[in-house]
């Protein structure tokens, strides 16, 4: 996209989001231009020591070669780079309000939901995990069931879909209004910024076990099954295929999570039958990878349209969910070989010279 300050669709951006991309273009491109003008000056220097003949070609090209590989680190080490400023960003566009506040004295792991107009602001992504904001690279299922299922609940006063909430781990509504729902239990008010946090009462959490399972091949039929007041996310499971395994509904069982972060997560469970754990992350086998007691579970389910499952058999166990693609491990692999290659050139360019030049000397 270059200089242009629009999205991938050509949709422009807009307003706060707007000044923040400029601003951090601003700071990369002042840096840049800095390290640039250090670079003309030392490789200028080269130039004329070797023109006035107070170097020779090898010193020459050595300097100019080590200049360019310096230059070459500063790009690759970008990969990782963080943005600058973040404190200043902070300040200027993430201010933590008393709502923030309020959500990160909770340290469990959850979902938000800021409800209306909220839903596409980014910012509540900043310091939480919400199921709103705006991403490309979002997948599909998760889209439907935003624009298919989440405001097509059966309760016409609140069309809030309950089970979308609790599929997808959401532990808190965030409105900019008073909400009376039996589903809602006001816990915070900013009436500052007429702000508004309440407790989903049916909140479910990152991972439960379900003892039975109904099968609708259909997408569209199971959007539409989402939408039903008869199905209860927390009993039962809907599946676009059979099970290779029976289950049924544990008598006693716990979900633990251990450890979040967004590439691995894990969890201590226990269930005294055999099982389906569902995991409120999203069906994507391309990349995570599920591992119960260190051994691959290859066989995960797509659950209630977007999320995933698999069947864990009777004791306590633990269980690791990774992400782990192997076409990017194959992109980073080539890439790295790729660099090192390049690096062996440069370097082996700059012995090659300097041995001709001082054979040439002899």
């Amino acid at each position: 996209m270059g200089a242009s300050f629009s999205k991938a669709s050509g949709e422009p951006y807009q307003g706060q989001t707007l000044e923040m991309i400029r601003n951090i273009r601003s700071e990369y491109f002042n840096a840049d231009l800095g390290r640039y003008f250090i670079i003309l000056l030392i490789g200028a220097g080269a130039l004329a020591a070797y023109l006035m003949k107070k170097i020779n070609f090898t010193v020459l090209a050595l300097a100019l070669g080590l200049i360019a590989l310096g230059d070459l680190l500063q790009v690759q080490g970008r990969v990782h780079k963080d943005f600058k400023n973040v404190k200043r960003l902070e300040r200027q566009y993430f201010a933590k309000t008393s709502t923030d506040r309020f959500l990160a004295a909770d340290k469990e792991t959850y979902r938000i939901f800021p409800a209306g107009k909220m839903f596409g602001d980014n910012r509540w992504a900043y310091y939480h995990q919400t199921i709103g904001g705006y991403t490309p690279i979002k997948m599909y299922t998760i889209e439907e069931l935003v624009e298919k299922n989440i405001y097509n609940g059966w309760d016409q006063k609140l069309p809030l879909n309950w089970n979308v909430l609790k599929i997808l781990n959401v532990k808190y509504v965030i409105s900019q209004g008073i909400v009376d729902n039996e589903y809602l239990t006001l816990v915070h008010s900013d009436k500052d910024r007429n702000l508004y946090t309440y407790f989903f009462k049916e909140y479910l959490p990152r991972a439960f076990f379900v003892g039975k399972y109904r099968i609708v091949e259909d997408e569209y039929k199971r959007l539409k099954s989402i939408n039903s007041k008869d199905f209860n996310p927390a009993a039962e499971a809907i599946l676009e295929e059979k099970l290779t395994r029976d289950i049924a509904a544990p008598d006693s069982s716990y979900t633990q999570l251990t450890s979040f972060s967004p590439n691995k997560v894990t969890f201590d469970v226990f269930t005294d039958k055999q099982a389906l754990l569902v995991i409120s992350e999203v069906f994507y086998p391309p990349g995570w990878k599920l591992f119960a007691d260190g051994q691959r579970i290859e066989k995960i389910y797509r659950t209630d349209h977007a999320i995933q499952s698999a069947v864990i058999p009777a004791g306590k166990h633990k269980i690791e969910l990774r992400f782990e693609p192997d076409s990017y491990f194959r992109a980073k692999n080539m890439a790295m070989a790729s660099v090192g290659i390049l690096y062996l050139i440069i370097v082996g360019s700059l012995i090659f010279r300097f041995r001709r030049s001082s054979a040439d000397a002899r």
